[in-house]
């Protein structure tokens, strides 16, 4: 496993790997403000909070394939979608472990 290098939102945007440019780009966007406050909304509604992580990765997948229709020929659907389970095979239980670090270094 190669170590984790963590870069600042200038470097991500002036980077040459595309992938890092555009996640920098949307750093910077008020999406994920948006997203924060639909998250709390939600959960002050007082759903298990397995339900939300269940809807997130429902609305994930199918924000992705959509996209992925206007994108791809139907053709390259499958190949899409292996990349997309590599990607989470390879990083979902690595970043939440970073996530999880970063959490509690910032509340102690």
């Amino acid at each position: 496993m190669r170590p984790v290098k963590n870069i600042g939102a200038e470097e991500a945007l002036l980077g040459d790997d595309p992938i890092m440019r555009i996640m920098a780009r949307s750093s910077t966007s008020t999406w994920a403000e948006h997203f924060q406050q639909w998250v709390d909304d939600e959960l002050n509604r007082g759903e298990d909070p397995k339900y939300l992580l269940f809807a997130i990765m429902a609305m994930q997948v199918m924000t992705h394939s959509s996209v992925a229709a206007n994108l791809v020929e139907p053709g390259g659907y499958q190949a899409i979608a292996d990349s997309y389970k590599d990607l989470i095979d390879q990083r979902w239980i690595r970043h939440a472990h970073l996530s999880r670090a970063y959490i509690e270094s910032i509340e102690a």
